[in-house]
Formats: C-alpha cells, structure tokens, sequence
C-alpha cells in the first residue's frame, strides 16, 4: 500500500504476498494470499488502516511493523512515552518534531512503535484505543 510507503518508508514490498480484504467500519485487513479465499476463513486478518476521511493506520499494525517505518518516527522522552501511553496528547517542542511533517506520525520510545498519533504543529494528538491506555510507573 503506497501511503504506508510514502508516509513511513515501509519497503512497499512488505505487502507482496498479502491481500487486502475490507471489513466493517471502512477497516481494512491484511491477509495472507494464500488465506484470503479459504472457505473457513473467519476473521478479516491484522487491521492494516480505516478509511473513513483517509487513511488512518490501525495501532496494531503499527506496532507490529513499527521497527520497519524510517519516517516521520517521533522519538519520546520518558516522560513524553509515559503521558502517551497514558492517553494523553503532548505539546511538543519544536526541537522536539525536527523534520516530521504534520499528519500521521509513529511515536517511538527506546526503539519501540507505541502505536499511531497525529501530528499538527506542535501538538502530538494520541491515537492509542483507550483500551489500550495504561498508567506506568517504570520504564
């Protein structure tokens, strides 16, 4: 998928033996070729992005694929990855953002995708599901 490649530099051959078949909810979901007709075939596979207005990653697919994305990855302090993974939106510094361009951004901390927020300006808006969200102590 191009935007996946144009957006995070994720080698766009990543997705050569993959399908992509669409789910409830404009979702989209990776499938292996080789699965994507099985008759028994239950689930859409890994949530790869939604489409509503765009697209929009899926936080597992982020996360999973995470050391492969080369741009437009935000590097979080401690602290910064504590309040994210908190659920909470960050006001960067603009030393902070460097050359990443506003839109959809890979926060990371210590090598590690957190999951998938949207950058405008200065302002990091978190997009882990709540359910995901966790107060933590230790890092």
């Amino acid at each position: 998928m191009w935007f996946f490649h144009e957006r995070f530099g994720i080698p766009v051959s990543l997705f050569d033996d993959f399908d992509f078949i669409p789910g409830s909810q404009q979702r989209i979901y990776l499938v292996p070729g080789e699965l994507s007709s099985h008759p028994k075939r239950v689930t859409g596979g890994l949530n790869l992005a939604r489409l509503a207005g765009g697209v929009k990653p899926a936080t597992n697919f982020m996360q999973m694929f995470g050391a492969l994305i080369i741009k437009n990855r935000l590097k979080l302090n401690k602290e910064q990855a504590r309040d994210y993974i908190a659920g909470k939106d960050l006001e960067l510094q603009a030393g902070d953002i460097g050359d990443i361009s506003d839109g959809y951004v890979a926060p990371e901390y210590a090598g590690s995708c957190l999951g998938c927020a949207y950058l405008r300006e200065r302002l990091l808006q978190n997009l882990l599901p709540k359910s995901h969200w966790r107060s933590i102590e230790y890092l």
